[in-house]
């Protein structure tokens, strides 16, 4: 049975790269050549062996528990050598292998100095009303559509007005148009720049598997958050990746009505220029409201 990952690296972080047998002080890696930069000296002794019939190896410990870090010292090749040697065994007793690895690692911490990562007392505890701001997307589109594209950038792209008012979203990948709008329709709202007869269809669960997919995916929604916010007179900060209130006009204040989560209606101001309490002085500034949305998959079928 081979001794676990996180077993090893509990010895070789307690013992400071330093053999635990007292005095010896040899550092256990080395210098190596380009191809191999570092070269390891040092190794796992077990003070109760892993097997009943090595040294030391009659002990009531299970073969789990003789691969445990509690059961493991780290030394140099000699001084594993010279405890595991049938003449030593009588004086690298099981108690006195334990004795150096505690008084080892004991003063490895010591000379470290390092600060405890274990706090001196919890903060007490506080009890606090949190409201979530993770909304739950009732309805996802069910397909995507891609065709050949003849634009190389938004810029391009003129989609028709839809009768219905719809929303447009696009995004350019690999020579293609990618949007909700079904592409084979002639007269689908970006026929003048789409092949539409060669459309592809997926389905949109297709692309929440594929990583490069999902990003275009997440895309595309992030879009249709562009349009639903302008509809609603927010414009996008595009260096904050955020969305802001514009006043409807020059100098005017603007204020907004809500639902809030504890009454049924109320109004908030989006659009302001703060005053002076002393004197009432209108500031040399303005304030705007803003909100930074991002879209979420936290399950195998639900976005938020």
């Amino acid at each position: 049975m081979a001794v676990p990952v996180a077993q090893q690296r509990k010895l070789t972080q307690r013992s400071g790269n330093i053999c635990a047998f007292p005095e010896c002080g040899l550092l256990l890696t080395a210098q190596g050549t380009p191809e191999d930069p570092v070269v390891v000296l040092g190794e796992m002794a077990h003070i109760v062996a892993e097997s009943p019939n090595g040294p030391r190896g009659d002990s009531p410990l299970t073969p789990e528990e003789r691969n445990r870090y509690e059961n493991l010292i780290l030394l140099c090749n000699q001084h594993h050598q010279l405890i595991d040697s049938e003449g030593a065994l009588a004086k690298y007793t099981v108690q006195r292998l334990h004795a150096m690895k505690e008084t080892h690692e004991q003063r490895i911490e010591r000379r470290l100095g390092g600060r405890s990562n274990v706090p001196s007392e919890l903060p007490p505890m506080v009890n606090d009303t949190v409201y979530s701001n993770v909304l739950p997307v009732t309805q996802m589109p069910r397909y995507i559509y891609g065709a050949p594209c003849s634009a190389s950038r938004d810029s391009e792209v003129r989609p028709a007005a839809t009768s219905a008012g719809t929303m447009t979203p696009f995004i350019l990948r690999d020579g293609r148009l990618w949007a909700f709008q079904d592409l084979r329709d002639t007269s689908n709202p970006f026929s003048d720049v789409v092949a539409c007869t060669e459309t592809e269809r997926f389905s949109t669960k297709e692309w929440w598997t594929d990583p490069d997919r999902l990003g275009w995916y997440v895309a595309l929604l992030n879009r249709s958050l562009n349009k639903l916010t302008g509809r609603l007179g927010l414009r996008l900060d595009h260096d904050h990746h955020r969305y802001y209130f514009e006043p409807e006009a020059a100098g005017v204040e603007r204020s907004v009505p809500y639902r809030p989560l504890n009454a049924s209606r109320a109004t908030r101001s989006v659009v302001w220029q703060p005053k002076k309490r002393a004197t009432g002085e209108a500031r040399n500034y303005w304030l705007h409201r803003a909100v930074s949305l991002r879209f979420f998959l936290i399950g195998d079928n639900q976005w938020c």
